[in-house]
């Protein structure tokens, strides 16, 4: 399976022509074309760090991304869900859809994936979703019983975002009461499960 390149140097000097010839694309290409979610999910990302090997994306690349993580979302893959919430919801590689990025979301939360969760809790606590001081801007009921809930359940899962959107809330007194000490203990929370995440150059 493909192992994303975070680093953007790393992208350009990797040798993309060669590697499509080697067996192990080859494997997961063939596994992916016959329903093999692991290998459609792997294939997506491929596309995904392909595309922006360079300075100037390629298209072509972009379109075999959302063509892999939407075949994935559709076998009820929770990463690719929620991969296809973030691009439609940015307006990133596809034109922006709010409904569908929220739609992705909710299905990427409903399957288990602890950042859908999060990104939900703040899209239900802001009321809208998308690119701020834009056009591209969805908007939605809030609902903040439903937003802490979820805040709720990606921490439970060890999401170190949600800690911090509870610190920042237990700090101003957002949709809780204002409690210093308890956004403190949130944010050394956070902090300790970033310093556990995969450091990138990006």
């Amino acid at each position: 399976m493909w192992k994303s390149i975070n680093n953007f140097e790393e992208r350009k000097k990797f040798n993309w022509e060669k590697y499509e010839q080697s067996s192990e694309f080859l494997q997961m290409k063939r596994s992916a074309d016959n329903g093999d979610i692991e290998s459609q999910r792997s294939l997506g990302f491929y596309y995904d760090d392909k595309a922006y090997r360079s300075d100037e994306t390629d298209k072509s690349d972009e379109d075999m991304s959302v063509k892999y993580f939407t075949l994935a979302a559709n076998n009820h893959d929770a990463e690719a869900c929620f991969r296809l919430a973030e691009l439609y919801g940015h307006g990133l590689v596809v034109e922006f859809n709010g409904g569908l990025s929220l739609s992705y979301y909710i299905r990427a939360a409903v399957l288990g994936h602890a950042g859908a969760m999060c990104q939900l809790g703040t899209i239900y606590q802001l009321g809208w979703l998308g690119l701020e001081y834009s056009d591209d801007i969805y908007y939605v009921e809030q609902n903040w019983e439903e937003s802490i809930r979820l805040y709720n359940e990606s921490a439970k899962r060890g999401y170190a975002n949600a800690y911090s959107c509870f610190a920042e809330m237990y700090l101003e007194g957002k949709l809780v009461p204002q409690d210093l000490n308890k956004a403190l203990l949130h944010e050394k929370k956070a902090i300790k499960l970033f310093q556990h995440l995969p450091k990138t150059d990006d």
